[in-house]
Parts: C-alpha cells; structure tokens; sequence
C-alpha cells in the first residue's frame, strides 16, 4: 500500500521535526482555538429610542460593531468574535435625533456573554444585568 507509507515517512518526518525543535505549534494559535465567542444582548423596556455598540480588538485591528436604534420591547444583540480583547461596551438612549447620552459602558479583557435590560425615562434611564 503506497500511500500508507507515504503517510508514514510524512508523520515520522514532522514528528522528528518537532522532536528536534525546528518545528513548533505557535501557542497563539493553540490558545485562540481553546477561547471561545461571546455575546452582548440588551432589551429596551425604556420608554426612549436606544443604541448600543461593541469595540474590541482583534489580529491587531480595533473593531467596532453597531446595534442600531431599537425602541421599547425590542431586543438586540451583537457577537464578540473569539480571540477579541479589550472589549468594551456602551449602551446608549437618543434623547432627540441628534443627542445620545450614556447609560452604561462597560469593559471586559476577553469575550463574555451578558444580558442586559434598560428601562425609565430619557431623564431617568436604569439598566441591570438579567440572565441570558
């Protein structure tokens, strides 16, 4: 059977390679396969229009994902890619088509998965973490 010992001389000859040291798995790449994805879910029950973002870096590249406007009763959420870092979260409500102000932010190292719910007034807005 050829190709079995083609097979065989191809894993004997990388694992010398690695034996000897010439050859090595890049631990970024072992440790990016072991972390995993997260999430950001936010539910208006405010009674204004509201927004939220997720900035995070990843392969050396800071990227921001947008929500969009969403108003009361509609739920939103935005993944966190795995590997991401120095993630951070800013959830905001429009007081009019032209003026946001910050209910929260919030900042993570690695990815996460957390809900949230947002609710009061333009004058009163409140937020708290609920289960996902």
């Amino acid at each position: 059977m050829p190709g079995i010992t083609k097979y065989s001389l191809t894993v004997t000859a990388l694992g010398a390679l690695l034996l000897s040291g010439a050859v090595s798995a890049p631990a970024a790449h072992a440790e990016a396969a072991r972390a995993e994805s997260g999430s950001f879910l936010v539910r208006n029950d405010g009674g204004y229009v509201a927004t939220f973002d997720v900035a995070y870096d990843l392969d050396g590249r800071r990227t921001t994902e947008k929500s969009g406007n969403f108003t009361l009763g509609v739920t939103k959420e935005l993944e966190v890619p795995a590997g991401a870092t120095n993630i951070d979260l800013k959830v905001e409500e429009y007081w009019l088509p032209a003026l946001k102000t910050t209910i929260f932010t919030k900042h993570f190292e690695s990815p996460v998965t957390e809900c949230y719910s947002i609710w009061g007034t333009t004058l009163a807005p409140a937020y708290r973490q609920i289960s996902c």
